[in-house]
């Protein structure tokens, strides 16, 4: 039989390249696609919270330029809630009663709703919703998730008194990455304690302030989380550029550290769980309203570590 030598038809190329171009569709890695989705979801989050900062921004210049209350006064007990979580809205846990339904207008999370009338900014897209107590809303009123921070050491603080707009955080995904369905928290908090007291921060001689810790990672967008600031602009920022050990215990805060002019806590494990924050004259360094970001010794800092996030009351 007489052999013959048979060319690739232009046919047979073209099914060859587009079964090539298939299978690399096929093969591509999923985590780039999951990449642009956070990307996005990220981009929206960095929206929420811009705008979040925007109302509480027409609610200051509403009140006499003074910003929203992180926490709200028992009436009755004349204490403060410093340690408690805050209803969102105000009124949809039907084992409340109205006393405790009216405090709850005053938190941030409700005074600066008025301003932005959009229970959907509250939440970062990227966190997952995290019930902490389960009760019937009141009245067809449910809980709404919350995933930002307040900057509690703002509690009735004077705008005018702010040293540097531009630096200043006042919403952050400081809870981490959850969205605490119906209930809100700020971080930092002033422990504000009985009525009739000043309950506003001071450089020295005030109440004192605390950091939460949280259950959550604080790697929210690509190891990082978003930041909104007093001249309301927001923007991504990373969260611990040196990481501590894998396994190394949260109750040893290092070295190495993380840089304090650009991270809250001092340092995170593999996970990005935080154990301590940065401080300076005993109050979270980057959170102080009097703060005009200069240049800081290393030596003038100090940590401390997280308090336990209180409990539902």
């Amino acid at each position: 039989m007489k052999r013959t030598n048979r060319g690739i038809t232009l046919i047979e190329v073209v099914a060859a390249a587009a079964l090539l171009l298939l299978a690399a569709g096929i093969t591509r890695p999923i985590w780039g696609a999951q990449s642009t989705q956070e990307k996005g979801r990220q981009t929206q989050c960095i929206s929420n919270i811009k705008q979040l900062a925007q109302g509480l921004h027409i609610y200051t210049t509403d009140y006499d330029d003074y910003f929203a209350l992180a926490t709200t006064l028992d009436e009755r007990r004349g204490e403060y809630r410093s340690n408690q979580w805050h209803s969102f809205p105000w009124n949809w846990r039907s084992t409340k009663d109205v006393f405790y339904w009216n405090d709850m207008l005053s938190h941030w999370t409700n005074s600066v709703y008025s301003y932005v009338q959009n229970y959907g900014i509250y939440a970062c897209p990227s966190s997952s919703e995290s019930p902490l107590v389960i009760v019937h809303g009141e009245q067809n009123v449910y809980p709404r998730p919350v995933s930002y921070t307040y900057n509690g050491l703002l509690h009735s603080y004077p705008a005018a008194d702010i040293a540097s707009p531009m630096e200043l955080t006042v919403f952050w995904e400081g809870a981490g990455k959850q969205a605490v369905s119906g209930l809100a928290i700020s971080q930092p908090a002033l422990l504000c304690s009985k009525a009739g007291e000043p309950c506003r921060y001071q450089p020295k001689g005030g109440p004192e302030s605390v950091m939460w810790k949280s259950d959550a990672t604080y790697w929210i967008h690509n190891k990082g989380a978003n930041f909104a600031y007093a001249d309301t602009h927001a923007q991504w920022r990373p969260m611990g550029k040196i990481v501590a050990n894998e396994g190394a215990e949260l109750s040893s805060p290092g070295p190495p550290f993380t840089d304090w002019r650009a991270d809250p806590f001092t340092g995170y494990n593999e996970r990005g769980f935080a154990g301590f924050y940065w401080t300076y004259d005993g109050h979270p360094y980057l959170f102080r309203p009097d703060n005009d970001f200069g240049d800081v010794s290393r030596d003038d800092m100090k940590h401390q570590a997280l308090t336990k996030a209180p409990s539902v009351d």
